[in-house]
């Protein structure tokens, strides 16, 4: 699966994601500081789902009228769990796991 990570992605679930195979861009090693507007066509231009914690997107891809070609994943989680305790994120074509432990 080809995804683009958000800036504000982690690293653990970014490395697991290549690890699994999927074609991964991380925009904090890409193109560190580019605004929301800019990520998002880069997603686009390229046929890349979009992985974010920013909430921003999902009104940005329908004003700007993202084709089905291209798509965002919102991860809703608090910022403890999201940067501390990311163990494993699992993508197919099927479903999307997440699996994070309290721990």
């Amino acid at each position: 699966m080809r995804l683009l990570a958000n800036e504000n992605f982690p690293a653990a679930a970014v490395n697991a994601l290549r690890e699994k195979g999927h074609d991964v861009t991380w925009i904090r090693t890409e193109a560190p500081g580019i605004n929301d507007k800019s990520v998002l066509a880069r997603a686009q231009r390229e046929s890349r789902i979009l992985i974010t914690f920013d909430k921003d997107f999902g009104e940005l891809a329908f004003r700007s009228l993202l084709p089905a070609a291209s798509g965002v994943i919102l991860f809703r989680l608090c910022q403890t769990m999201a940067r501390d305790t990311f163990t494993c994120l699992f993508i197919s074509s099927d479903c999307c796991l997440l699996f994070a432990s309290h721990g």
